[in-house]
């Protein structure tokens, strides 16, 4: 599958960092582990300072050894809790796809950031989420008779039984959601991060592997939110949160491997055209209408997700970014915000980032570790792919 967002370490290197830093709200906040321990040599993140930055290789048993990358933010001092950054990258991608954004304004902005390596071959790293390996799904086959068949690069190596794939499989089997996990567990005992401030943040795949995060009971109970970057579900298998949740997704209207607008019959289902068009058969995906519906509903919200929204995050600052919004009676907890910008299949723009970092910045109300969803009333010839 093609997905160009080999953007990350070159397209980044050269973006300021942003300049509005809104003030982050640390009252009551929850402590990890990582808070109380004493200064050590060993341990993830030993020795680093403020604004440090380094990469670890980790291996979940049975899976594959990977490297990541942590950076501190600018103002930690190891005591007080900072938010955190989870960064999945794109098909393809490995940890230095976020580039600046997590080594540079994340830091700059007080969140610790832990950029991910997910699993495959080199070059086809991936992020395993709701039909990118269980094809055909609820609505059928997730992508066209003539799409590429992946299959075959990740195999039994990487999880997978390909006698039971359609041509429609393009990702790991192994389980992204676990590897995760591992991490994040690793982060809270060794770093001072506030528990209830963990963000996950995608471009392309790693967009789309955020919404398996907040549908998987083991990994939403530990997230504030998500943070997709033209990355949509499957067609057929969108749902909401499984607990309440803020969201805040970026899209780009001419996006045409992950369309947020449908071009098809099926107002809520979208056809990836571009590996239509060069490699015989595109993916499909649900469209961004019918995710703030989901997620509006999910949240136990009134409404469609489609209320516009223009003033807030920094939105009115970028020309031709449009926003819609769900839940605006739950801003202080649950807000659901999409927004398409003037582009295609990219994830390195300022009009992306700013709003999104003022998005996970804003203060909000604290959610048990439990909480549910309140009760609405009345998924040799590479042919890349993100």
């Amino acid at each position: 599958m093609v997905y160009s967002y080999y953007f990350s370490t070159l397209a980044l290197a050269g973006l300021v960092s942003l300049s509005i830093v809104p003030q982050i709200c640390l009252v009551h906040a929850k402590k990890s582990k990582g808070c109380k321990k004493k200064a050590s040599s060993e341990g993830l993140g030993a020795n680093l300072g403020p604004g440090d930055t380094m990469e670890f290789t980790r291996e979940v048993p049975g899976t594959q050894s990977l490297t990541h990358r942590l950076t501190l933010p600018n103002d930690y001092d190891g005591k007080s809790p900072s938010p955190l950054m989870l960064y999945f990258h794109g098909w393809g991608g490995n940890h230095d796809a976020c580039g600046e954004r997590c080594v540079v304004d994340a830091a700059e902005k007080g969140f610790v950031s832990v950029s991910m390596t997910g699993y495959g071959p080199p070059g086809w790293s991936s992020w395993n989420f709701a039909g990118s390996s269980s094809s055909p799904g609820p609505d059928g086959a997730t992508c066209e008779e003539g799409a590429g068949d992946y299959c075959p690069y990740y195999g039994e190596a990487q999880g997978c039984d390909c006698s039971q794939a359609d041509n429609c499989w393009w990702t790991t089997c192994y389980d992204s959601v676990e590897q995760v996990l591992s991490i994040l567990d690793e982060v809270e005992d060794e770093i001072c991060i506030e528990t209830d401030q963990v963000w996950a943040v995608g471009c392309s795949n790693g967009g789309m592997f955020t919404f398996e995060l907040a549908s998987d009971e083991r990994s939403a109970t530990r997230l504030a939110g998500i943070v997709p970057i033209v990355g949509l579900p499957h067609n057929g298998y969108s749902k909401g949160p499984v607990i309440s949740m803020p969201m805040f997704g970026m899209y780009g209207l001419s996006d045409t491997t992950v369309p947020p607008i449908s071009n098809t019959d099926d107002p809520y289902k979208t056809l990836d055209t571009y590996n239509g068009m060069y490699y015989g058969g595109g993916w499909y995906y649900t469209s961004l209408l019918k995710v703030m519906m989901d997620w509006t509903e999910g949240n136990g919200c009134d409404g469609d997700g489609q209320e516009p929204l223009s003033e807030e995050y920094g939105i009115s600052e970028y020309e031709g970014l449009t926003c819609t919004q769900g839940c605006s009676e739950k801003k202080d907890s649950s807000h659901v915000v999409g927004c398409q910008f003037d582009g295609g299949h990219v994830c390195s723009t300022d009009e992306i980032w700013e709003p999104a970092f003022n998005f996970m910045l804003t203060p909000r109300k604290k959610k048990g570790k439990g909480s549910k969803k309140g009760k609405k009333s009345k998924k040799e010839g590479k042919t890349p792919k993100q």
